[in-house]
């Protein structure tokens, strides 16, 4: 009779242990479904918080907008100036600065795509709300159009734009030396259809222009602007100790 009685203690013991050891496995249960709520609820608000006060040139959208906006007023400074081109041939001057005002909006088109691509998300995510494109949607359309209009290419008006600004042309196996004054910081150079030439540009000037260069060797000081090779913008910015070959590569 005490055995089963001891029997039955121990039974009841034991089933009460299992309930309290179930209740704490229970509460435990909880407890990490509350801590993993709770950490999520915090990343939605931090999230949500990081977007709102991101600033507007992080936004795909505010990008599209802005670079829709300078392209139509690049295409619109090069209509104007075809229209003077056709309409006054003899306004060299005026169709010369309205280039360079193109040229400027071209370089900050250029510095926009740079500033932003940092917050842009990656090319395979990149969607546009319109698949259809033209070429006219990248900057280096836009100096191509540049080129054809200042003659690059065998349009007759355009050629007089070309050599209104000084430099060197159509020679072959020379050595061609220039030497800026202080005066000519602000002034462009030109170096068009050369072959086999040494050049030395001595001084500070704003603008190198250069075109149907070949095996041709330039050695120029601080160009302050940019320079345009065959259509292709090269802008250097604060540089310390250049690549030795950057100075004396062949062209």
């Amino acid at each position: 009779m005490e055995d089963e009685d001891q029997s039955e203690a121990n039974k009841q013991s034991k089933e009460t242990q299992d309930l309290a050891a179930h209740k704490k496995h229970t509460e435990m249960l909880q407890r990490l479904s509350n801590m993993h709520h709770s950490r999520l609820q915090q990343i939605a608000a931090r999230r949500s918080a990081a977007d709102s006060s991101d600033p507007s040139f992080e936004t795909v959208q505010s990008f599209l907008s802005r670079f829709s906006d300078s392209k139509l007023s690049v295409e619109a400074d090069l209509q104007r100036c075809r229209a003077l081109a056709a309409s006054d041939p003899d306004a060299k001057p005026q169709i010369k600065a309205e280039l360079d005002k193109v040229s400027a909006s071209i370089s900050d088109l250029e510095r926009l795509v740079a500033e932003t691509s940092y917050f842009l998300p990656p090319y395979e995510k990149f969607s546009f709300k319109s698949k259809a494109s033209s070429n006219r949607d990248h900057p280096s359309a836009l100096v191509k159009e540049v080129d054809d209009l200042v003659g690059v290419n065998s349009a007759p008006q355009s050629k007089i734009v070309v050599t209104a600004s000084p430099g060197f042309r159509n020679k072959q196996g020379e050595i061609l030396v220039k030497t800026f004054s202080p005066e000519e910081r602000d002034g462009e150079f030109s170096l068009n259809d050369l072959d086999s030439c040494d050049v030395y540009l001595k001084g500070r000037f704003r603008a190198l222009f250069i075109h149907r260069l070949n095996n041709c060797h330039i050695f120029a000081g601080p160009v302050l602007g940019s320079i345009l090779r065959e259509g292709e913008w090269l802008l250097v910015h604060a540089c310390i100790s250049p690549d030795p070959d950057s100075r004396s590569r062949g062209v």
